[in-house]
């Protein structure tokens, strides 16, 4: 079994700087489940061929 521990922050830090986290919370992660969710909250967007036949999203 896997756990994440998933930190929030207000911004990302630049390098070498120090962010605190305003909330911590640990849940079921690793690979597997990462993608899970990924694939469950995402759109995938594909298709086979050449680009200059697919018109520009709207």
């Amino acid at each position: 079994m896997n756990i994440d521990r998933i930190l929030r922050c207000p911004v990302l830090p630049s390098p070498g700087e120090t962010v605190l986290e305003t909330s911590v919370r640990e849940g079921f992660g690793g690979k597997g489940g990462n993608q899970a969710v990924a694939a469950a909250t995402s759109t995938l967007v594909a298709q086979e061929g050449r680009w200059e036949h697919i018109p520009p999203l709207p």
